[in-house]
């Protein structure tokens, strides 16, 4: 039987991946404005729902392997001051990126990476829609994989193993992917004017940076607490 402050934390930091997103969130919502503008409603909750499937997939399959790599390594105190680190310098390349966008390194997802997912979207088919999802989640792993990194060790740490470990992130992916979920049918009921949702996206994106990196600090700091 698991202790609750394990589905507490795999709930959490789930949730906190999920909206702490400024690449995922804002395809998303260019992706649901050219499907207002397409005037197809049908396709909103579709696509949505689609993109967040699959990119709930590709991480889950990425926590896997990290997983797996993670519970080779026997010094778990080793482990957790790698991760501080790590999530320390990508807590402050967020900050970076919402107080001097632009310039310097970025956790910001490639140009590259941007035009496809610009190309995918005004295809606006499923199979594109599918690859969009594919090519996000590969793109977005800078931008927000500290939260996983930190999940990842923090099951290593705790001994938790086997058909446990798949089934926690199994959980941790739906709740990663539930604000993607939300945002689809909010706007799908709602049905924004598509200006105004391009609009937020860059708004939003922009705050998520600032959200994600104090986020990882108080993370790394809590990572050598535990």
């Amino acid at each position: 039987m698991l202790p609750s402050s394990v589905l507490s934390v795999t709930a959490l930091t789930g949730i906190a991946d999920g909206i702490a997103d400024p690449c995922g969130i804002s395809v998303l919502l260019f992706l649901i404005a050219y499907m207002i503008e397409l005037n197809s409603k049908r396709k909103i909750i579709g696509y949505g729902l689609f993109y967040s499937f699959v990119i709930g997939l590709i991480y889950f399959l990425f926590m896997v392997g990290l997983f797996k790599a993670m519970a080779l390594i026997p010094y778990v105190q080793a482990i957790k001051i790698a991760v501080s680190i790590i999530l320390t310098v990508w807590g402050v390349l967020e900050l970076k990126d919402f107080f001097a966008p632009g310039k310097g390194p970025s956790m910001e997802m490639p140009h590259s990476v941007k035009v496809r997912a610009g190309m995918l979207i005004e295809k606006a088919t499923l199979p594109a829609v599918i690859l969009l999802g594919i090519l996000v989640a590969l793109g977005d792993i800078p931008c927000a994989s500290g939260f996983t990194l930190f999940y990842t060790s923090y099951l290593v740490s705790n001994g938790i193993k086997g058909a446990m470990a798949i089934s926690l992130l199994v959980l941790y992916n739906f709740f990663m992917v539930l604000p993607l979920i939300i945002i689809t049918l909010a706007l799908y009921f709602g049905m924004g004017k598509v200006e105004t949702i391009r609009r937020s996206g860059g708004r939003i994106k922009q705050y998520l940076h600032l959200l994600t990196g104090i986020l990882f600090i108080l993370i790394a700091i809590l990572t050598l607490l535990w």
